[in-house]
Parts: C-alpha cells; structure tokens; sequence
C-alpha cells in the first residue's frame, strides 16, 4: 500500500513538472463534474496548452488524455481544448493530442476517444456525437466534424439535418487535410487518403480518396 501511494506520488510530481501545478490541479482534481476508474486516469495538459472547460462539463477518464504532445518551446503553438456547457468527453484509451490540433465540444455535444493519435494541425468540431476508436490516427491539418456550418434553405425551407454523428472504427487512419463530414461512419482499418472530403460512410479495410471519396481499394491493411 505503502509503495503504491509513493508510485501515485511520483506520477503526479513528474507530471507539474511538465504541466505546471495550477492548470494540473484544477482539471485533475478541482473540476466537479469528472470521473476518473482509477489514480492513472488524468489529463495531462503539459507545457500550459489553451484549456477552456464549463463548470458543467462532464469529464470520464478511463484513461489519460495528452495535450500538446511533441510541443515545441516558445513556437506558441499549442493544442486548443474547449469544453461548452453540459458536454462530455469519454477517454477510454489513452489518446495523444499534438500541439497546435484544437479540440472543440459545443454544449450537450458527446465526444469518446479511444486510444487515438491526433496530430498537429488537426481539428475535431463536435456539436453532437463523435466517437472515435482505438488505435486511430488522425493526421495533421485533418478535420472531422459533426455539424454544418449553418443551416441551407431554399425555397425558403430549411433542408438537411444540422448535426448528425460521426462514428470512426477501430485502426482508421484519416491522412494530412482530410475532412470527415457529419453522418459518416468510417469502419475499421479504413484509410481515408490526402485531402479528400467523406460525405458517405466507409466500410471496413477500404481505401478511399477523392472529393467527394470515392472507393479505391478494397480489403487494405495498414502499418
């Protein structure tokens, strides 16, 4: 017990020493709304990423969420983490966000992250439901969101659901300046190339690329 409290104390120092005391504090162990399963489930907000998280924000840590991975000193490029009110993460995994990716949940939005990659550059916009699996990469200046901007009306009748979930599977790799659209669900494995724009769910072990995507392989594996 003894050597179990001194190991718990240990992590806890190494991490203020790269996330600085107050910031550590107030989101590991001030913030009202969390649950953690056990003492290695936190935040890991190094080297002072922008945090913005409501009071009423619900925070559910299986795991540990990194922020500003492979951040680069005085670059100013930081991971930009908001939580609106009455949203919620779920952290399953233990999910690694780069610096300069911005990570937004907008009020009673639900984003769960498995034990994913978000690179530098990328953003995650989620209005309503995103769920993303374990063993994702999602590569730099990618962007996946659940949402319209605004809503489309002609005829003077608006058209379209606004929001509507985005489920990516497990070992789904989203390459550099892709855009993942809301309503599409992305099975596992799939890889979604460059640039491309995914307005259509994706099956499993499928290659797709273009704007809109198209198939271009299937039965893919990844490395």
């Amino acid at each position: 017990m003894i050597k179990k409290a001194w190991r718990y104390f240990c992590m806890i120092l190494q991490d203020i020493k790269k996330c600085g005391k107050g910031n550590y504090v107030k989101y590991n162990f001030l913030h009202q709304r969390k649950r953690r399963i056990s003492h290695q489930s936190r935040i890991i907000n190094q080297y002072n990423p922008a945090m913005q998280i409501d009071k009423s924000a619900m925070i559910c840590l299986e795991g540990t969420l990194t922020l500003n991975e492979l951040y680069v000193k005085n670059s100013g490029k930081k991971t930009i983490f908001v939580m609106k009110e009455n949203s919620e993460i779920i952290v399953t995994g233990h999910p690694k966000v780069c610096y300069d990716a911005e990570i937004c949940l907008y009020p009673k939005a639900k984003l769960e992250l498995g034990n994913a990659y978000v690179n530098a550059g990328a953003q995650i916009r989620c209005m309503e439901h995103i769920k993303i699996g374990n063993q994702c990469i999602i590569a730099r200046d990618a962007m996946i969101m659940d949402f319209d901007a605004h809503s489309i009306l002609y005829d003077k009748i608006q058209h379209g659901q606004v929001t509507s979930p985005v489920i990516i599977g497990d070992h789904a790799w989203v390459c550099a300046r892709a855009t993942i659209l809301k309503g599409v669900k992305i099975g596992d494995g799939a890889i979604i190339a460059a640039g491309s724009v995914v307005k259509k769910d994706v099956p499993a072990h499928t290659l797709v690329a273009g704007n809109p995507a198209k198939v271009i392989k299937e039965n893919v594996e990844w490395k």
